[in-house]
């Protein structure tokens, strides 16, 4: 039986995900509700299968727990450990990283 790890969301994500969905509401409610619902649902998954994406390729000296996947024109940077997943970030492909 495969371990659910928990989820937990590092505040400047969560913001992250919230300005993202203001952005996308001015144009269209639809649309907001529909990329908000689509990247929540995508990391629920991360709590069964964690290593379903690769390793950020932004990330320098990892060990490969930093991993990080792209919906809806977002990226979404995670870090795995035995027992939890911790979305670090969300920020549209655009943008240049923070930190690698």
């Amino acid at each position: 039986m495969v371990r659910k790890r928990k989820i937990f969301w590092d505040e400047n994500a969560r913001l992250s995900l919230f300005e993202l969905y203001k952005y996308i509401r001015a144009d269209s409610l639809t649309n907001a509700l529909k990329v908000k619902q689509e990247i929540l649902a995508s990391v629920k998954v991360l709590s069964t299968y964690p290593a379903i994406h690769p390793p950020d390729k932004f990330k320098q000296l990892t060990d490969g727990n930093f991993r990080a996947y792209e919906k809806h024109l977002y990226r979404i940077s995670y870090h795995v450990s035995k027992f939890e997943v911790i979305i670090l970030r969300i920020r549209h492909v655009r943008q240049k990283p923070e930190k690698y």
